[in-house]
């Protein structure tokens, strides 16, 4: 049986006034991306939508938010809305492109492509090489085709500001001979002019890439004549495309309105310097190639791919607050919680560096070094659930690493085992300490239920899905067994006071961050009666180094590390609850 793509909403902006750019990108993208997904497209704009020709299928804008199955949103629509944006992520996740607009906030990937003015948006990816170009014009490159003596004005689907017009007027009375490219929503006779027209030909690349020169606006056709090759001169259709065209070193005649009258001299001057505008588009000949929506479409396949869309409570409301190639994490607006979305696929990343090299890195010893105080930890930790179950049964520790806390437990009296993803971890445990140890992932694995304790040490923030991670330990539980978690919490000081170095510092495997209360929260609907909070973690140099304090006295400290346990302010805490 053949597998069913991922299905993909195609979210455009297009239309007479907005012209094709966007659409035939968007396009192509779907075109690159045939194989790994199926496509829908939704228009925003004043279009007809037979002009369009859109090969997939098409629904309304005001119809989308009704549509099920939809795995991902591609928005590529300019200066969105916030409340554009949240209607859109909860229907699916939402990956925008060149989007300057607070809306991208919510995009749980942003691409910026094009260059910009001064902006507050973060992108995950940024660069001329997610620029999206049409594949068919790696046949018209210049050492393909043959230069003719014209010179072609395209000025995009619709040309709202009559571009076209005011050039050709200025270039035919110096006796150039020109072509005249119409976009599909360009309604305007130019039959009155002395110069060849053509309403969206079909050889539109061929024409360009034969030209002499190209007259165009800031946008797409500029980045396809870099690649072709084609000298250009820049004529924008405003003030703000000007701006953004600066950012590339070739000939350029302002923008529509800026000295009207004196756009003839200016072009004059341009074009009689033929040389340097050859060498203008030769710095660019390797700018731009045909990959950028082979890119993106693989982007969109690995944002499908990826999990934690959402947090623990599924409330499908939040912002982007940290973005890099690998991963974005996300705030819930409603709960506050973080998570994280990762596109990297990493494999199994806990090897021997993990936890000799990399181990020491963060402690200063490599955790082989740390035992003696990983096993005060662990006493202090199996004191505890012998409060709430003194029944020394069945112990599984989740994550057990080198199985200190395992052989720990085994020595007082528990009948303990272990579970570890790690080979070199398995192994060592084996071999030093004579534990049982199961290899590999705790959810893909058999186990008998029965167990009177569940440990997950640092372990739960790494699972993508750790709703069914805790379905699982509950129902390998006893009535009354003690389920024991050690976890960061977004509710310690680091968070609250300097949350930038929080998410600066934040590891790309921590798939989420929740508080104290958030988390007995979620433990209850599984039915788990949280019996003890700690707050661990409590570094009272964080709190005072806010205020500029690098020598903090003893009894500041003091009153701060009780402070801190009252209100739980600690960088982690264990939690203690006990399966009803």
């Amino acid at each position: 049986m053949k597998k069913q793509l991922s299905r993909v909403l195609f979210i455009v902006r297009a239309g007479r006034r907005d012209g094709l750019g966007h659409l035939k990108r968007c396009l192509t993208i779907a075109k690159s991306g045939e194989h790994l997904f199926s496509s829908i497209f939704a228009v925003i704009g004043d279009y007809d939508r037979s002009e369009m020709m859109i090969p997939y299928d098409v629904v309304d804008i005001e119809t989308v938010y009704n549509l099920d199955n939809v795995d991902l949103i591609f928005l590529d629509c300019r200066d969105t809305t916030p409340g554009f944006t949240k209607k859109l992520i909860k229907i699916a996740p939402v990956v925008s492109l060149d989007d300057h607009g607070r809306g991208s906030g919510r995009s749980i990937v942003s691409i910026l492509s094009l260059p910009v003015l001064k902006s507050n948006v973060k992108a995950n990816y940024y660069g001329e090489k997610y620029i999206v170009l049409d594949p068919l014009l790696q046949d018209f490159r210049k050492d393909r085709i043959k230069r003719e003596d014209y010179i072609v004005l395209s000025f995009g689907g619709s040309d709202p500001n009559n571009l076209t017009e005011k050039v050709a007027n200025v270039l035919l009375k110096d006796g150039h001979q020109l072509k005249i490219i119409k976009g599909p929503m360009n309604l305007r006779d130019y039959s009155h002019l002395d110069a060849e027209v053509y309403t969206d030909p079909e050889n539109f690349f061929e024409i360009i890439a034969k030209a002499r020169l190209l007259i165009t606006s800031f946008g797409m056709t500029f980045f396809e004549s870099l690649y072709l090759g084609t000298p250009v001169v820049l004529y924008n259709h405003s003030k703000y495309h000007y701006r953004l065209s600066l950012n590339y070193d070739v000939p350029n005649a302002g923008y529509a309105g800026f000295e009207d009258n004196s756009l003839g001299d200016r072009l004059g001057r341009i074009i009689g310097d033929y040389d340097m505008m050859v060498k203008s588009i030769e710095k660019y000949s390797k700018l731009v190639d045909l990959k950028g929506a082979d890119r993106i479409s693989g982007i969109i396949k690995s944002t499908i791919n990826a999990e934690r869309k959402d947090c623990l409570f599924n409330h499908t409301i939040y912002s982007v607050v940290k973005r890099t190639q690998n991963y974005s994490i996300s705030r819930c607006s409603r709960c506050g919680d973080l998570f994280l979305t990762g596109f990297s696929g990493k494999g199994n990343r806990y090897s021997k560096d993990y936890f000799l090299d990399e181990y020491e890195k963060q402690y200063g010893k490599s955790y082989l070094e740390d035992r003696s105080n990983i096993k005060k930890l662990g006493l202090g930790r199996l004191k505890t659930i012998e409060k709430f179950n003194p029944e020394k049964g069945r112990l599984l520790d989740i994550g057990c690493a080198l199985g200190f806390f395992v052989k720990l437990a085994r020595d007082r009296g528990w009948d303990a085992e272990g579970i570890e993803v790690s080979d070199f971890a398995v192994d060592w445990a084996i071999k030093n300490l004579n534990i049982r140890v199961y290899r590999g992932d705790f959810l893909d694995l058999n186990l008998e239920s029965g167990y009177s304790a569940i440990t997950i040490y640092f372990v739960l923030e790494h699972f993508k899905n750790p709703l069914m991670a805790v379905r699982k330990v509950y129902n390998l539980l006893k009535p009354g067994g003690v389920l024991a978690i050690a976890i960061p919490s977004r509710g310690g000081i680091l968070y609250r006071m300097n949350r930038r170095e929080f998410l600066d510092s934040h590891p790309d495997d921590h798939y989420f961050d929740t508080t104290p209360g958030n988390l007995k929260r979620f433990l209850a609907g599984f039915g788990f009666k949280v019996v003890r909070i700690k707050a661990t973690g409590i570094h009272p140099e964080r709190f005072f180094s806010v205020f500029g304090l690098k020598k903090v006295p003893g009894i500041l400290k003091m009153f701060y590390r009780v402070v801190a346990k009252i209100f739980r302010l600690g960088d982690t805490f264990e939690l203690y609850a006990v399966k009803r």
